[in-house]
């Protein structure tokens, strides 16, 4: 049975699970994501952040460097946080959405995502994130 563990600021886990971060990701987003893993037999720790101001950013820093995938929607972030935006996409790990087109993000990362269902490969796969 693949066990899928939530852990929000300022907890973090140390264990053999992959990892996935989520900053600031809506609920129908969140819903795709757990779809994906109920068919899945990796287990995941999983890193919530959705706080509306800068708090416990050096914690949101230390785990999105540790974590497997980072998922980060754009057009959810706060305005507090709009200024880690370019920081977040520029990491090979991370993987955004957006409605909108920023020329410039797409020449810092090819990891646009339109819709979660293009992350079932990564997500559900065995292994190590390539």
């Amino acid at each position: 049975m693949t066990q899928i563990k939530i852990i929000t600021p300022p907890d973090i886990i140390y264990d053999r699970a992959r990892t996935m971060v989520l900053i600031h990701v809506s609920e129908p987003t969140k819903i795709d994501i757990q779809k994906i893993l109920n068919n899945s037999d990796v287990d995941y720790s999983i890193y919530v952040y959705d706080i509306n101001t800068l708090e416990h950013t050096d914690w949101l820093f230390s785990v999105h460097r540790m974590c497997d995938v980072c998922i980060v929607e754009l057009d959810f972030l706060p305005p507090a946080m709009k200024c880690l935006e370019s920081y977040f996409i520029s990491y090979p790990n991370t993987f955004y959405l957006s409605k909108g087109e920023n020329p410039f993000y797409s020449k810092i990362s090819n990891n646009k995502i339109y819709q979660i269902e293009e992350m079932k490969h990564i997500i559900g796969a065995h292994g190590k994130v390539q």
